[in-house]
């Protein structure tokens, strides 16, 4: 399954960007990916059109390992109101400067 891929793609990621951007990766995907402690680096988080609902982003929202995160880009996945309020009331996301939601079930 795609959560141990996920692992993988953790371990080989550069110090500050992430790009995932349509790789289906899904819920499972992004919970793995935010599971990672390899990402505590990450600054630009890219995974649009990547298949991430609400579920994937309350992972990413909650995630202790995404706090350097300034640079999210959730565009064009079927993230709904729910998921969208799990980012922007994160407590783990204070520097979260830009986030895009372009194309969600937002829209």
């Amino acid at each position: 399954g795609f959560p141990n891929a996920s692992v993988t793609f953790c371990r080989g990621l550069p110090v500050t960007f992430s790009r995932a951007a349509h790789h289906p990766i899904g819920d499972d995907g992004a919970a793995a990916l935010a599971g990672c402690p390899e990402v505590r680096t990450v600054t630009r988080l890219y995974l649009d059109h990547s298949g991430i609902g609400d579920r994937g982003a309350e992972a990413i929202a909650g995630s202790p390992h995404l706090a350097a995160v300034t640079d999210l880009d959730l565009s064009g996945n079927p993230i709904t109101a729910r998921g969208a309020r799990a980012l922007m009331n994160s407590p783990v996301l204070t520097n979260l400067e830009r986030l895009n939601l372009r194309g969600t079930d937002l829209d």
